[in-house]
């Protein structure tokens, strides 16, 4: 291996790492949006828990309550999709250095 080659390895695995530790603080994002989002739905358990409201109120609650639920559901997904992401890039780092 000539030396430009190994300078193309060693910028790659930079970018690699860049790319990793974008990947990790947008992982840190979706986990506090993910705790966020439980927070809102333990409160609105609650809300239907304590109040005494009509069946109209009780559809608003229910309808937030499965907005919250899918937007919870498409975090979970992108997490999942990142940390896809994180393991093809460390074995494309991994099958490059060989």
């Amino acid at each position: 291996m000539d030396v430009c080659e190994m300078n193309a390895l060693l910028k790659r695995i930079e970018d690699l790492e860049c790319l990793l530790t974008i990947a990790q603080s947008e992982k840190i994002i979706l986990a506090e949006e993910l705790g966020t989002a439980k927070n809102e739905i333990t409160g609105l358990y609650d809300i239907i828990d304590c109040a005494l409201v009509s069946d109209e109120g009780v559809k608003t609650i229910q309808k937030d309550m499965q907005a919250i639920m899918k937007e919870n559901d498409e975090l979970k997904k992108e997490n999942q999709l990142l940390n896809i992401a994180k393991r093809k890039d460390c074995w494309s780092v991994i099958v490059r250095k060989k």
